[in-house]
């Protein structure tokens, strides 16, 4: 999990043009942002990813009041902004899915009570994502719409992904994030 700011200075190079960015970024990505706080010291970047976890477990938001706009304009607060890659860990198992859940063998780790061991899995298959709810107990919502269990649907850029109604993230295509950030003029 990368802070915004972090991955668009780590890009630095490939952000020039959108086949650049595609060639160093051929999987797809999540997007989610970290309620803003008062601080009176600077934090480090593992500090905040672990506060993020932790402050994002415990809010519970309304998917019809989620707005990416609102997210991704934050230029000064950018760093609240995590963008998160969907692919696999190093490890063999599973290739075929990426998989998100509670327990640290999963590629998406969610470590929170509200999260199934496996919660849910990603697969990607000629440039489209899927996304199946592994039969866990609290739900896995697409645009606000509960997934049936094993049965996987096609994602569209800018859903929004919703497990256990806790954690809350926008899907996006490379080439949609790439746009997207220069619509918005964040490249």
């Amino acid at each position: 999990m990368k802070f915004l700011q972090s991955f668009l200075k780590q890009n630095q190079a490939y952000l020039q043009n959108p086949s650049d960015f595609c060639a160093r970024h051929p999987y797809p990505f999540l997007l989610t942002v970290q309620e803003e706080e008062e601080e009176d010291t600077p934090a480090k970047e593992e500090d905040f990813e672990t506060e993020f976890l932790e402050e994002l477990a415990a809010i519970k938001f309304e998917t019809d009041k989620i707005k990416l706009e609102d997210i991704l304009t934050l230029k000064n607060t950018s760093e609240d902004v995590c963008v998160i890659p969907l692919k696999k860990k190093d490890s063999p198992t599973q290739m075929q899915m990426i998989t998100l859940g509670r327990t640290a063998n999963n590629d998406i780790h969610l470590p929170f009570k509200g999260i199934s061991k496996l919660h849910a899995y990603f697969k990607i298959h000629n440039l489209q994502t899927t996304i199946t709810d592994a039969d866990s107990t609290n739900g896995t919502f697409v645009n606000g719409k509960k997934l049936k269990s094993s049965q996987a649907t096609l994602l569209k850029d800018r859903d929004i992904l919703s497990f256990a109604k806790l954690f809350h993230f926008f899907y996006f295509s490379p080439s949609a994030l790439y746009h997207y950030f220069r619509e918005k003029q964040i490249l």
